[in-house]
């Protein structure tokens, strides 16, 4: 199966305004590792309310890496942070904890937040419209992206294409840890 691609056309004003760009996911080893060093970063820099908000996301997707799965009481005590467990709808759940990642990722210490976007802003390349063809990526050549907020651009749309699964894991994992919590 073929990497997922996402077509960026820069519609803001400046330099950039019409350029496409093509952002092509990382392989799954690479994602898997970037994806840790990102939580790691997170975790170790935000402060303990912020953590409980995405202890679900976490949850959820290191479940799946453990080969030792986290118990039910362990599970619902994530769950506990929430205020409601039972009035939760997991769709907004779910989109509410991915924006919340995306905003700590975001407001990461610059240094750390330069070296984990770098490998965002590696997937990316100019795409030649008129011409119907990619051509380098963009770090390698500084005509490719004029606009400072271009590169903004570009790294919330791969931050997004490397970590949709999170979304996804939380709306799969959430029902069945709700619906416990609930019979409680």
């Amino acid at each position: 199966m073929a990497r997922r691609t996402r077509e960026i056309q820069i519609a803001e004003e400046g330099r950039d305004k019409g350029k496409v760009y093509l952002i092509t996911e990382m392989s799954a080893f690479d994602t898997e590792n970037w994806c840790m060093d990102v939580i790691n970063a997170i975790v170790r820099n935000v402060d303990r309310e912020t953590l409980a908000l995405i202890l679900p996301v976490f949850y959820s997707y290191l479940n799946n890496l453990n080969e030792k799965p986290l118990t039910e009481e362990e599970a619902l005590e994530l769950l506990k942070t929430q205020a409601d467990e039972s009035a939760i709808n997991i769709e907004q759940s779910a989109q509410a904890l991915g924006i919340n990642f995306f905003l700590m990722f975001f407001q990461l210490p610059n240094r750390e937040l330069k070296e984990l976007a770098m490998p965002l802003l590696s997937c990316c390349k100019h795409f030649t419209s008129y011409e119907g063809k990619v051509t380098d990526d963009i770090l390698n050549n500084p005509l490719y992206c004029e606009e400072p907020s271009t590169f903004s651009i570009l790294k919330k749309a791969a931050f997004g294409l490397h970590t949709d699964f999170f979304v996804n894991a939380v709306k799969r994992t959430l029902p069945s840890l709700t619906a416990q919590t609930s019979e409680k």
